[in-house]
């Protein structure tokens, strides 16, 4: 299995135009990366996929000088330039890298390469962004062949076309992903170069790093930043401008009844606030511990007042237990040593902790809570990004578990117009962490029972609220301390503000209404079983018929082909319909006299019909390729071109073209067939998808156009057509020149003639093989090009010709036999003229 790198590059950058060979120590980016990608143990070859545009010439001198394969296709249409890559170097399967992470780490690379491989059972597709924990520059997509071929002949809008695995993330009703996931969390760490500011980051972690350690890993850059803890601000405000696989998390919210000092120093209350916060609608109680003398000195202002509320030990244990015993979760506040001393006792029946400013700024008290691997609050109110970011960094040294951010001003209580819950999304996305709301607001105002819920809404999973059993007491806290009634309100609300919220998913009742009322997909008219069905086909209807396609659907999967007759008016449901099958028939045989054995002569070392072959398989939307041949003795040598069972190789009536293609058809179960002649080494991959699009869409039975290079085109029959044509009276002749039966007979078959983009539109070139100046010009060609035993496509010859005019002209006074024969034209002319005949085939 060959498993090929593809890495996408281009200077064209609109914010940092030319980053990728950007220099550091007087050596390109790119060529940084290169070396990197080639310590991947599970890496067979690396290929850079650029443009045709000339600012990339650079980008090919580099791989020149680097004796590394390229290949440069559209700008615009990036997919198509990874699916050409790939099939040029017949890749198994497709690693996909991008230019702008010279920081790329290999043993990442193969962590995702073996995860997939030893999943390809269960897995489609395996990435390390889809959930981040590695920095945003390690990214890292893998995926076979077979897939990259299928998204790149189902995604039709530009977006996916710009952006090569965005389908496979917007499908996942398709596709089954496999996300590879780092030790710990580092995804806040921005590497990959967009701006300016990315690029002086980056040079200072090669500048630090490379000279004494040319392979240094993602770990080593991780250990440098903490060294120089400023260097991550570099970068700090440039946004990701892709978030599509940024984490997205949908939980129950939780409700945590923050008891702080409100019981007052005496055990009797802290039972009864316990009590009250588990009948009230509480998921669980948070303490706060701490021990006078442990906490402060003995002059320090508030020092009586700490004295007055502490409770010891053994009132803390009875506690734990009364709220465990009561279904709470128990969420403690360390202040202090004594406070871990009684944490560390305790553990097993704590849930979680919440760590204040003070404890932050001890690593060895945060090492120590660490180790417990509890889920951690962190109360980030008032904290600037910077501060922030350096707490994070800090934290998630010793900290494994799931850490939450809590949002609250710390005012008690707290204004209105201070509470700022836009904050919430924004810590969201910026720290890719869950974020809680610690809510302070004037308990007497209406918006201390609302406010949680607008959080809710902001995206809070953890709300604290302050309990107290009586306000009128004025003890501490009461400024935003919830009596038990209220707080039941509280929490009621936010229940049917949940229920409100609902999930991701349509409901039952929903979708009820939408299938009884809505429009369904009906046929307009009789169609028949085999016939190409588009929506001119369809009309929209209220129906009684649950399962018929709605137009949303049917807009996505038309055309199809019908797998029944359907009668007027009937619904149309994806029992009734399929994805077209599509057959090539390379129609060829060793009896050319012009040019003897035409289809074995070699064009730089391998034989024309190899060449013409490799192209077929290079078409997208084509599910077989047939060489059809005759079963005559004479051309036993065809069946040595089954190019290890790529092809199929079929043996038919020599003279009966029809017949053959009918069989090739038949043999593959094809619905749409497509005609192309052995004498076409460079029958052209676009030209032959743009004619099966146009066919599909218009709903022909024939599609032909008449201004590409003669020898680059083909004709799209769909098989019911082709059938009527051999089942009807008249006896066929001349079917070497079958594109006539149908030409000839619009009344009996949909004839569609394409107009071709400007860019295949060159007919004045002869790409056929008839003589030996043919011959002469593909030799020249083919290895100018070094086109080894691959797909050659239409867009490299163009190029090619355009540069080098005078080779286009080694055959340019060649005309084509037949055509230049007018007896011959009229004969062929008045023998393919078919009399009308009914569905019974009767005249």
């Amino acid at each position: 299995m060959k498993v090929i790198a593809i890495i996408q590059a281009r200077m064209g950058s609109t914010r940092l135009p030319g980053k990728v060979l950007n220099k550091v120590q007087d050596k390109p980016l790119l060529e940084y990366q290169i070396d990197r990608v080639k310590k991947a143990k599970t890496i067979d070859e690396i290929v850079i996929a650029t443009t045709t545009k000339d600012n990339d010439n650079q980008i090919v001198d580099l791989c020149k000088r680097l004796s590394l394969p390229y290949y440069r296709g559209s700008e615009e249409d990036v997919l198509s330039r990874y699916y050409e890559s790939a099939a040029k170097f017949q890749a198994d399967v497709i690693v996909r890298l991008t230019a702008d992470c010279p920081l790329i780490d290999p043993d990442v690379i193969d962590k995702v390469v073996n995860a997939y491989l030893e999943s390809l059972e269960y897995y489609d597709f395996a990435c390390n962004t889809l959930v981040r924990t590695y920095p945003k520059g390690l990214d890292t997509e893998v995926m076979t062949f077979k897939l990259l071929k299928q998204i790149h002949e189902e995604a039709k809008e530009i977006f996916y076309r710009e952006h090569v695995t965005n389908y496979i993330y917007h499908h996942p009703e398709k596709f089954k992903i496999l996300n590879i996931q780092n030790d710990f969390d580092a995804s806040v760490h921005q590497w990959t170069l967009d701006t300016e500011e990315d690029f002086l980051l980056i040079q200072k972690i090669i500048q630090e790093l490379y000279p004494n350690n040319k392979h240094f890993s993602f770990l080593d850059v991780l250990e440098i930043l903490e060294k120089n803890p400023d260097w991550n601000l570099i970068n700090k405000h440039v946004a990701s401008q892709n978030s599509i696989n940024d984490k997205k998390s949908c939980r129950d919210v939780k409700v945590i009844a923050e008891i702080a000092n409100a019981h007052q120093g005496k055990e009797e209350n802290l039972k009864e606030l316990i009590k009250a916060a588990a009948e009230n609608g509480a998921n669980g109680v948070k303490f706060q511990w701490f021990k006078y003398d442990y906490l402060a000195v003995p002059s320090y202002k508030f020092f009586k007042a700490y004295e007055e509320l502490f409770l010891d030990e053994k009132t803390w244990e009875e506690s734990v237990k009364f709220a465990k015993e009561l279904g709470l979760e128990v969420w403690a506040d360390i202040y202090d040593a004594w406070g871990i001393q009684l944490l560390l006792r305790l553990k097993d029946h704590v849930d979680g902790i919440k760590l204040p400013t003070t404890i932050l700024q001890s690593s060895d008290l945060i090492k120590r809570i660490g180790m417990l691997e509890k889920p951690v609050l962190i109360g980030v109110g008032g904290w600037y990004e910077e501060e922030i970011d350096q707490m994070i960094l800090l934290v998630k040294k010793y900290i494994t578990s799931e850490v939450i951010l809590m949002h609250g001003f710390q005012g008690y209580p707290t204004k209105t117009e201070d509470v700022n819950l836009s904050r919430i999304p924004y810590l969201r996305e910026r720290y890719n962490l869950e974020v809680g709301f610690a809510d302070h607001e004037d308990a007497d105002s209406p918006l201390a029972v609302e406010l949680p819920v607008y959080a809710l809404f902001s995206g809070a999973v953890v709300i604290e609220k302050h309990i107290t059993l009586n306000r009128q007491d004025k003890g501490y806290d009461y400024f935003s301390s919830l009596e038990p009634d209220e707080f039941k309100l509280m929490t009621e609300k936010l229940k049917q503000a949940q229920i409100a919220i609902g999930t991701s998913e349509v409901n039952e009742s929903e979708r009820k209404y939408l299938e009884d009322a809505s429009l369904r997909v009906v046929s307009n008219r009789n169609l028949k079983k085999g016939e190409i069905i588009t929506l001119e086909k369809t009309n929209y209807k209220r129906c009684g018929d649950h399962s018929a396609l709605m137009p949303s659907q049917a807009e996505k999967l038309f055309p199809q082909i019908l797998k029944k007759d359907i009668k007027i008016n009937e619904p149309i449901t994806v029992e009734k319909i399929k994805k077209p099958r599509i057959t090539i028939a390379v129609i060829c045989r060793l009896k050319s006299t012009r040019l003897p054995k035409k289809a074995l002569l070699p064009i730089y070392g391998i034989p024309s019909i190899e060449r013409c072959l490799y192209n077929c398989l290079a078409i997208p939307n084509v599910d077989d390729v047939v060489l059809a041949t005759s079963f005559l003795p004479e051309d036993d040598m065809l069946e040595n071109f089954s190019l290890d069972g790529k092809v199929k190789i079929l043996r038919g009536d020599p003279e009966n073209v029809a017949k053959r293609m009918l069989d090739a058809a038949e043999m593959t179960k094809a619905d749409i067939i497509i005609r192309i002649t052995g004498d076409c080494p460079a029958v052209s991959p676009e030209i032959i998808s743009y004619l099966i699009e146009q066919h599909l869409k218009k709903e022909a039975d024939y599609t032909q156009e008449n201004s590409s290079a003669i020898g680059t085109s083909g004709n799209i029959i769909t098989v019911e057509a082709l059938r009527r044509l051999i089942n009807q009276p008249k006896p066929l002749t001349h079917t070497e020149y079958l594109s006539f039966y149908f030409l000839n007979n619009p009344s009996i078959f949909s004839i569609n003639n394409v107009t071709l983009p400007k860019e295949f539109d060159y007919p004045n070139w002869r790409l056929t093989l008839d003589e030996s100046r043919d011959l002469e010009l593909f030799e020249k060609i083919y290895k100018d090009l070094d086109v080894q035993k691959e797909p050659l496509f239409f867009h490299q010859i163009r190029e090619h010709l355009i540069k080098n005019p005078h080779i286009a002209k080694i055959n340019q006074k060649i005309a084509t036999k037949w055509m230049s024969n007018k007896s011959l034209v009229e004969e062929i002319s008045k023998a393919t003229i078919l009399n009308n005949f009914n569905e019974n085939n009767s005249i």
